[in-house]
Formats: structure tokens, C-alpha cells, sequence
């Protein structure tokens, strides 16, 4: 009953202000509860993921150390990974090292970036060790390889005696007929065509036929660029061999080339050497004498030399080319077949001019010197036998000039007693004709005195 009476006595006026105060409490309190809660998770969050970056920073750290240890040279580097970041701190002997570090911790999975702060180093025996260690492997490689060293330098040294045994060989003068020039390039080319053939095996031998595909490129492409740079002196050079091939001349040959003549005293690999009558040398190059006309004198043992005499208008001309024609029937060193000929060349305003021809032996006699010979006999017969002279002058006459009529009729009794043939007297001997061999001594000693001609000098023209 009293339980009843208390709870029937609670004044409810107060029930109002109590809630409000209980519910402004628990919202003051709420936040920092809720933020101590979730403090805590947090917490548990970043100590886990810092416990795993550290353990895959140690995991990087040891296999890039790893790798280092492996490779010469980056034994000595210091490695610090932090969160993926990768430190690199040290010396290295070369950049080619530190190149290959920074390769090597950028496949290390788990590396987000490299930070490479290695330096060459600058220690001498650091640097010069390598060196050292390089040459002697390769002095290692060489002493293991002698054997086939020596095998390689014996095939070499075969093929050279080979080549130069096979050079020798007479087949190869029989295919080069005889020509010097030739026969020399057969042989260069035999022992260099074997030669190539012993080198071919030898580098087969070591395993290095790569390298002689190198050398012919090489070599292709120098000899296109000195082709380009040395035109003029490939193509006289092949002229030249040309010419020794065709031989237009031979040694002591007189010769026209394009209105420059000459002896032949020797043909090289780049020019013509001529000796003019005078005695002088004249170079032609070679690629301007094989296009040349050439008109080779000494290529037909006879040659016909041709003179002119003028006789004056009232000379009997049939007997004047009788004289002539019998003056050279009787030189002994004039060819009897062809026959001499004696002929009116042409007719002029005072003057009638008669061509003579004659035929000479040029191996036993010289040409100037019968031609000079025969020019001067025959003006010889004709002064004997009164066959005037024409006479370039010319006189003018006055009429009633006594003096001039003496002189005029002085004058033609003159010419009449001297168109009077000689009563005595023998004929004029001939002279002596025989070949001149000046320019051949000249050219003897230029041939004596020099290598590299490219003319039998055994030839002969038949």
C-alpha cells in the first residue's frame, strides 16, 4: 500500500527536463566515443602494412644483392629498398656496370623506381685489373688454339708454294701466246686465285669465314670509291693492257699517233713512251693511244718515199720524166719491184712540176737518207742534161730601152748554152744510205735502264 502510494505521489513534472537532460548527454558523449572506436582499427591497419613493406623491402634488398654478388665488378654496391624504392650507392669500375645495375634492379619485381648514385671508380689497380684478367684469357684462348694456329699458317704457307709452283708452268705461256705482259698477269692471277683458296680453307679452319665476307665487303666498296676517285688511272691502265694484247707497234717501231711521231721505246702500264727523231721522249697516255689513229711506218719492211721537181714550160717532159726514171732505176738501193715511177703532177702559171716515187727497204736502208739521195741525183741529171730550172723572177721590159734588150738577149743566150747538155763529166755516185740507228741506241738504253714493258722485244714484223 505504501509501494502504491509513493508511486502515485511521483510528480511527473520532472519526468520532462530528466529525458532531455540524459539524451543531451549521450550526444555529447557519442563523437568521442565513435572516434576512439575507429581509432583502433586504423591503427591495426597501418602496422600491418608497414610490417609487409618492410619484409618485401628486405626480400628486394636480398635478391638484387644476390644477383650483384654474381656479377664481377658490383660485389661491393650497397643496396636500400623503401617502399619499393630502389638505392644504389658505390663504385664501379666502368658505366657499362652501372648501366647493368640499374638493368638489373629494374627486373627485380617489387622495384618501382631505380635511384642509381654508383661512380666510376678511380683506383687504379681497380681499372687496370680487368685489363689484365681480359688479355690473359685471351692470351689462354690463343695457347689453346696454337694447334690450329699452325695448321691454319701451314695451309697458307701451301698455297703460296703452290701458286707460285703452278705460276711457272709453261701451259701458261702457251695461252698467253708469247706476250710478256700477258703471261705476267696469268701467273699474278694463278698465285693469287690459289692463294685466295688456301686462305678460304684456313679461315674455315678457325671459324672465322664470317670475317673474310667482311674483308670482301670492305674491299668492294674501297675499290668502287677509288674507281670513282683514280678514273684516268684505270682506264690507262686498262688501255694498256688492251694495247699489249692487240701489240699495234713493237719496240723501235716508228709510229704516227694522231700526228705525234715517234720510235716505240717501251709500253707501261700507264703511257706510250716514244723518242722522237730529236732524241726527246714523248709520254702518250695509254687510253689516248688506244683510241688514237696510229699509222705504224715499220709495220711493212717497204715504204715508198715521193719527191717534186719543177722543170720550166719549154722543157721536154717526156724526157725530163725519162731522165728521172732512169736515174732512179739506177740506184742500187731503190726497190726494182715496186718500179719506180716518174709522173707530171700538176701545171703551173711558169712552172711544170714532175712527182717522182720510189720504193725502199727499210730494214737496209735508211728512208730520209734515200729520199734526200734520190731528190739530189736527180737534179743532178737534169742540170747535166740541160733541163732547165724555172726561174721565180720576173723582168719587165721598156720599149726603145737598148740596155734593156742587151740584158734580155744576154740573158737568153745564157739559159741557151746552159740547156746545152754537158760533153763530159760522169754522173754523181751515190751516197751512202744506211739505216740511221741513232734513235735505236737511244731506245736500247731506255729499255736497258728501265722495268715494266709490256712489248716483246723478241718480236719481229715478218
Amino acid at each position: 500500500m505504501a509501494k502504491s502510494k509513493a508511486m502515485r505521489t511521483f510528480n511527473p513534472g520532472f519526468a520532462g527536463p530528466l529525458l532531455l537532460m540524459t539524451l543531451l548527454l549521450l550526444l555529447l558523449s557519442s563523437p568521442a566515443a565513435a572516434q576512439s572506436v575507429a581509432a583502433e582499427p586504423d591503427a591495426q591497419i597501418d602496422a600491418t602494412l608497414a610490417n609487409r613493406l618492410a619484409v618485401l623491402d628486405e626480400v628486394i634488398e636480398t635478391a638484387v644483392r644476390t644477383r650483384f654478388q654474381a656479377i664481377p665488378g658490383l660485389e661491393t654496391v650497397e643496396v636500400e629498398s623503401r617502399g619499393g624504392l630502389l638505392q644504389l650507392r658505390g663504385e664501379a669500375e666502368s658505366v657499362e656496370l652501372i648501366e647493368l645495375a640499374t638493368t638489373v634492379g629494374e627486373q627485380q619485381d617489387g622495384v618501382l623506381l631505380v635511384d642509381n648514385r654508383l661512380t666510376v671508380s678511380t683506383d687504379v689497380s681497380v681499372r687496370v685489373s680487368p685489363l689484365l684478367e681480359n688479355l690473359r684469357e685471351r692470351t689462354t684462348k690463343l695457347i689453346q688454339a696454337s694447334p690450329l694456329l699452325l695448321a691454319a699458317l701451314l695451309i697458307l704457307l701451301f698455297s703460296l708454294w703452290l701458286g707460285r709452283w703452278l705460276s711457272q708452268r709453261k701451259f701458261i705461256e702457251q695461252r698467253a701466246l708469247q706476250q710478256p705482259f700477258v703471261v705476267q698477269l696469268l701467273r699474278q692471277a694463278v698465285r693469287l686465285a690459289v692463294f685466295g683458296l688456301g686462305l678460304l680453307v684456313a679461315l674455315d679452319l678457325l671459324g672465322a669465314t664470317a670475317l673474310l665476307g667482311a674483308l670482301l665487303g670492305t674491299a668492294g666498296v674501297v675499290g668502287i670509291a677509288f674507281g670513282f676517285a683514280f678514273r684516268d688511272v684505270a682506264e690507262n691502265y686498262i688501255a694498256g693492257v688492251l694495247l699489249s694484247l692487240r701489240q699495234p707497234f713493237m719496240p723501235k717501231d716508228f709510229v704516227d699517233v694522231d700526228g705525234r711521231q715517234g720510235s716505240v721505246a717501251r709500253l707501261t702500264s700507264r703511257a706510250t713512251i716514244l723518242v722522237t727523231p730529236d732524241g726527246n721522249h714523248l709520254r702518250l697516255p695509254n687510253a689516248m693511244v688506244f683510241k688514237a689513229v696510229i699509222v705504224n711506218y715499220s709495220r711493212n719492211p717497204t715504204r715508198r718515199f715521193d719527191f717534186e721537181l719543177g722543170v720550166s714550160t719549154d722543157t721536154d717532159l717526156s724526157r725530163a720524166c725519162e731522165l728521172a726514171l732512169k736515174t732512179l732505176d739506177d740506184m742500187p738501193d731503190v726497190l726494182d719491184s715496186p718500179a719506180p715511177q716518174a709522173v707530171i703532177g700538176r701545171a703551173g702559171d711558169s712552172t711544170m712540176v714532175l712527182k717522182c716515187f720510189g720504193w725502199v727497204d727499210q730494214r737496209e736502208t735508211d728512208f730520209l737518207k734515200l729520199s734526200s739521195e734520190a731528190i739530189r741525183l736527180v737534179k743532178d741529171t737534169f742540170d747535166r742534161n740541160g733541163i732547165e730550172m724555172p726561174d721565180p723572177g720576173f723582168r719587165v721590159a721598156l720599149s726603145g730601152d737598148s740596155y734593156a734588150e742587151e740584158q734580155l738577149a744576154a740573158d737568153s743566150s745564157g739559159r741557151k748554152a746552159q740547156a746545152e747538155p754537158e760533153a763530159a763529166g760522169e754522173p754523181a755516185r751515190q751516197a751512202d744510205v744506211s739505216p740511221d740507228t741513232s734513235v735505236e741506241e737511244v731506245i736500247e738504253k731506255e729499255r736497258a735502264a728501265t722495268e715494266g714493258d709490256r712489248l716483246r722485244a723478241d718480236a719481229k714484223w715478218e
